[in-house]
């Protein structure tokens, strides 16, 4: 791969880390998610994932329009930078795509994998009410 192509690969990357950072330490959805006692969805992503492209396409553009998005509101991390963000998860994160539904800073449910979105919402409402 050409340098200049790396480098711009990284420089997103590192982006990406730092927004998330930025919002696990000032992001009010996350605080004001906790406080009241919601859940947040973690959605565990990879570009070359044909089933997140697929979650992305049936589920994730109108995710923000259902009643889970108020009660557990969604964020993204790519499988590259789980283990920085979150270093005492067990099991760890082997594949994508992985929601794990967190309650404060506890994991109460895990969904691996994407059949498709009935069989998704199904999955995610035994761990978050609707």
């Amino acid at each position: 791969m050409p340098f200049f192509v790396q480098f711009t690969v990284n420089i997103i990357s590192m982006v990406k880390i730092i927004l998330f950072a930025v919002l696990l330490l000032i992001g009010s959805p996350i605080n004001a998610s906790e406080e009241n006692g919601l859940f947040r969805l973690v959605y565990v992503f990879s570009d070359q994932c044909v089933f997140c492209k697929a979650w992305e396409r049936d589920v994730g553009r109108l995710y923000e329009d259902t009643e889970y998005a108020k009660k557990a509101p969604l964020f993204k991390i790519d499988i590259d930078h789980v283990s920085k963000h979150f270093t005492d998860m067990t099991p760890k994160v082997s594949g994508t795509p992985t929601f794990i539904v967190m309650n404060k800073n506890d994991e109460v449910g895990r969904i691996v994998g994407y059949q498709n979105r009935d069989m998704f919402f199904w999955a995610l409402s035994k761990y978050v009410p609707h």
